[in-house]
């Protein structure tokens, strides 16, 4: 889960989500990276989400295992990324990054939510 060229305390945050699919870092780079768990291989593919400007202090999965919420540090930032299937994605209006999929057999898009 470490990036490339990380000291070993570039990840500040980590959590799994309640279906013990998907794991969620947070890191010194202001990324918010999805990885497929359990994450047993070095340079494991992950998705990195951007948003903050500053280091990612923490992140937590919501009970729902749908949303995820990542605080920022010098930003002063809260943000709410949800995650949807294939199927919401195709029904949902919204912006929709279609470059987007985590892991070959979940069907998991993720968009970021703006309350």
């Amino acid at each position: 889960i470490w990036p490339d060229g990380s000291d070993g305390t570039d990840v500040n945050s980590i959590s799994r989500s309640p279906d013990n699919s998907l794991v969620v870092t947070g890191d010194d780079f202001g990324n918010i990276n999805l990885f497929n768990y359990p994450c047993i291989v070095d340079h494991a593919p992950c998705h990195t989400l951007k948003g903050h400007s500053s280091h990612v202090m923490n992140v937590r999965w919501l009970t729902d295992g749908k949303r995820v919420v990542s605080v920022g540090g010098c930003d002063k930032s809260v943000f709410q990324w949800h995650l949807l299937t294939r199927s919401e994605c195709e029904k949902s209006n919204k912006f929709i990054d279609t470059s987007i999929l985590i892991g070959s057999q979940k069907p998991w898009k993720a968009t970021t939510s703006w309350k």
